[in-house]
């Protein structure tokens, strides 16, 4: 088990790694029980449900921001001995085809792995009031295996006031939060890291309304390093984009292994909530982070 403490110096890391415990009952504490969570494959691919999008936002915007989030974390350079350069971490998040029947996890199948937009919040233990958003992230509780993550952001509506409004460019509405903060920071909990202590960094749990945190900090480059050290696992992969999978979007990375009725799966929820107060995230669902 790898717990990664509270640093005893400034140089020492200061993140956390999710594990099967199922939370992080005290938000700037490391879980000291469980197996830390990763995907067994190379990489994993994340669906958009288009079913509820932000008001007046272009597809093109949407799909943009989507991939700069996604490539702060697939190219962090870890720190090498050999190269100034630094070698890339051994994983990656790819972009896949929409999932026009939204967030689904079925037992047995391939399944996607999913960003949406709820309209509809606290209806569910899985997304607590004050969250701005959560991933649910589902594992195999034997091995600490993630088998599916999907990211739910909490969408300001008619039904739901005390939601939020998402921003590409500052705003001075007191609801509004930086669209790429708060993504790049859930990707985090998608690759199985949990909250940090370190106060500069992006997986801190606090969300910052005057300087949002967009780009990875030094222990948020630490923790992906960590979990998915250059050269370890499986040999890099391409996550299907076959047609078939277009109807029912139930897409798996060829490698990475389906969940099978054999398979108990814990609903864990790391609720990373970036809120403006300090919230504790992470309590059992699927895997919630906040």
């Amino acid at each position: 088990m790898f717990v990664a403490a509270s640093a005893a110096s400034s140089e020492a890391p200061a993140f956390c790694r999710t594990t099967t415990s199922g939370g992080q009952p005290i938000v700037d504490q490391c879980p000291t029980e469980g197996t830390p969570l990763q995907w067994p494959a190379s990489c994993a691919a994340l669906s958009l449900d288009p079913t509820v999008l932000p008001v007046d936002w272009p597809r093109a915007r949407l799909d943009a921001e989507l991939q700069s989030a996604l490539d702060r974390w697939n190219t962090l350079a870890c720190p090498s001995r050999l190269s100034d350069a630094g070698s890339a971490a051994r994983f990656a998040l790819v972009r896949a085809v929409d999932c026009a029947d939204g967030v689904r996890f079925t037992r047995g199948r391939a399944h996607s792995n999913t960003l949406s937009f709820r309209p509809v919040w606290a209806d569910t233990a899985s997304f607590p009031p004050g969250v701005i958003a959560a991933t649910i992230v589902s594992y195999d509780p034997r091995t600490g295996e993630i088998l599916d993550a999907d990211i739910a952001f909490n969408l300001q509506s008619e039904g739901n006031p005390e939601g939020f409004t998402f921003v590409t460019e500052p705003s001075a509405d007191p609801s509004a939060r930086d669209f790429a903060a708060v993504l790049t920071h859930e990707l985090g909990h998608v690759l199985g890291i949990a909250h940090s202590d370190d106060r500069a960094a992006l997986m801190f749990a606090n969300y910052d309304h005057r300087a949002p945190r967009r780009e990875l900090r030094p222990d948020d480059i630490a923790a992906g390093c960590a979990v998915y050290p250059p050269g370890s696992g499986s040999a890099a992969c391409e996550p299907m984009r076959d047609h078939r999978c277009a109807p029912g979007c139930h897409c798996a990375a060829p490698g990475a292994p389906s969940p099978s009725t054999s398979l108990v799966t814990v609903v864990v929820a790391l609720a990373a909530a970036l809120s403006a107060r300090r919230c504790a995230r992470s309590r059992p669902r699927r895997a919630r982070e906040s």
